[in-house]
Order: C-alpha cells, then structure tokens, then sequence
C-alpha cells in the first residue's frame, strides 16, 4: 500500500510523532503522507468500517442533496445519484492528495530538514525504519493513517462545498455531524493509546527518540510547502490531471447536486 520510495521521505511518511495525528481542520500536510500512494491508499482507506460508513453517509447525503426537478429532467434516481457518488469520492480523493503531496518542494525539504537536525541527524533518522520497534509501530499506526486520509478527503469536499454555497442536506465530514455514531468509529483514539503503550514499554529508546526526529521534522515539512499551498485554492486541490479547478463543482452539477455555475 504504502511505496518504498527513498529511505528518508519513507521514514517521514511512518512518522506520526507518537502523538495524536493532526486534524484535517487544522490544515497542513502530516509527515506520513508523503511517501503514499494515493491511488493505493485512498481506496483502501474507504475500504476500512470507518471509510465505509462515511463514504456511505457521503453517498445519501448527495442523494437527499440533489434537486427533484433535476432528477427528473435527467431522468435519474436518488439511488442512482447514491451509486454514482462512490466512485466520484475514490477519484476526487486519489486528486486530493496527489495535489497535497505535490505542493512539496522535497529538495527544499531536505535542506530544511538537514539545517533543523544536522547531517548526523539525518543520518540517524534514515536508519530508524529498520528498527524492529518502528517496523511494529508503523503496523500498529495504519488504521489511524487510514483514517486520517478518509478524514481528510471528506473534510475538504465538505469545505469546497460551503465555498460554492452548496447547501447539503446534512454534514459529511465527521466534524459536522449531529449523529455521533460514525465519528466514534474512527479508530485513532485506540490506536494512539496502543502507541504511547509500545512507547512506554520500549525500553530501548528508539521510538522515544522516532518521536522527537519525526516532531522535530514537521517544521521543515510545513516550511518546503507553504508557498504552493497558500496559493491554492481547494478547487484546484480537488482538480483532476485537467487541472480544472470546476471539475469537482461540474461532478457534482452532473448529480443534480449543484446547479449554478461554479465560480
């Protein structure tokens, strides 16, 4: 699921700092995305009971969304609507995160990363992912990575969706929802105790010292994205290898969901 890519990226991609992965509303990219793939990981993702219940509340929520009169002018379903969102939220969500993750400068990264923690301190953090505690800390971390990425992928849309004044019939991001019943479905809260567990019962150090690198880290990362990002528009994050930062408001005119031309 996850590439091999060069040793160092790969690391940052296991790290989550032994800490709490950060919110998708907290913006900014988590140092453990940039070594994904996202056509492998975004469905997987959905894939898990989370992903699941919340691409399947995303899919009746576009169905209760869209507008009578346009289903019927189309001569679609709120059933077919429903199906045909699954696929869109897999496509915009693989979109999503190949954006995110090429906002980064990784040659400005690397400079960042090596003025923060020396040559020798890069070097040490290259050797880490053949600890056999951060091999077994990084098996017990992918659920909450998952859905860090689901999270992720809802939270945007549903903020694209406020930016175009598209009025869903209910909250699609767990952040946003009056029932409680799927945010508490997301398994991060007993991953990460799982975590500080592995961590106090390491008596060997390693991942207390995986947990400051990979902290220390985030910085340099924010740093190497900053300038990209600010200058990006969700639009365009959600764009397609066409680049058309309407092409998710387009999808969504296409299920009756919007109707007014996209700005």
């Amino acid at each position: 699921m996850w590439s091999a890519g060069a040793c160092l990226l790969q690391l940052l991609m296991l790290a989550a700092a032994l800490a709490p992965c950060p919110a998708a509303s907290q913006g900014g990219l988590s140092v453990h995305f940039l070594d994904v793939v996202p056509a492998k990981v975004v469905p997987v993702a959905f894939e898990q009971p989370y992903g699941r219940a919340l691409m399947t509340n995303f899919a009746a929520v576009m169905a209760d969304t869209a507008d009578p009169a346009c289903l019927k002018t189309k001569h679609l379903t709120k059933d077919k609507v429903a199906e045909r969102t699954r696929p869109l939220l897999l496509r915009r969500g693989t979109y999503l995160v190949q954006n995110v993750i090429g906002t980064v400068d990784r040659q400005t990264f690397r400079s960042y990363l090596r003025a923060r923690i020396g040559t020798d301190g890069v070097a040490e953090f290259e050797r880490l992912p053949s600890e056999p505690a951060v091999r077994d800390y990084r098996a017990a971390e992918e659920p909450a990575l998952l859905a860090y990425v689901a999270t992720y992928v809802l939270e945007t849309m549903e903020r694209y969706a406020t930016i175009q004044r598209i009025k869903l019939a209910r909250g699609i991001s767990p952040y946003n929802m009056t029932d409680q019943a799927i945010p508490d479905m997301d398994p991060t809260d007993k991953v990460q105790a799982k975590l500080r567990d592995m961590v106090a019962a390491d008596k060997s150090g390693v991942l207390a010292r995986y947990a400051e690198m990979s902290t220390m880290a985030q910085k340099p990362l924010d740093d190497a994205m900053l300038e990209k990002m600010r200058n990006m528009g969700v639009g365009e994050l959600l764009a397609g290898p066409d680049k058309d930062r309407q092409g998710f408001y387009k999808d969504l005119v296409a299920l009756c969901v919007a109707s007014r031309p996209g700005r």
